[in-house]
């Protein structure tokens, strides 16, 4: 699993968290997936696709269908700005 939230990585490979607002959801979490697979990080700037794709998601109603014919407007765009920048 690939994350690009340090927070949540920390969170889900140690108990720092234990004690925080976010503890019981971070336990919860760990229970579910029992860590048997490797979760590493990136950063952030690599992860525009997702990024653009769950804020598109955001703004839709709670009952929303989210199925597209083809890829959604703009993410062409920012799939090959990926490309062209991990190739730099």
């Amino acid at each position: 699993m690939e994350t690009d939230s340090l927070l949540a990585k920390t969170a889900l490979e140690t108990n720092s968290f234990a004690l925080a607002h976010i503890g019981g959801l971070a336990y919860e979490a760990k229970c579910l997936v029992n860590l048997s697979f490797a979760l590493s990080s990136c950063p952030r700037e690599c992860n525009k696709v997702a990024r653009a794709l769950a804020a598109q998601g955001c703004k839709c109603s709670p009952d929303a269908v989210l199925h597209w014919e083809g890829m959604p407007p703009g993410v062409e765009n920012l799939v090959a700005s990926d490309i062209t920048e991990s190739m730099s």
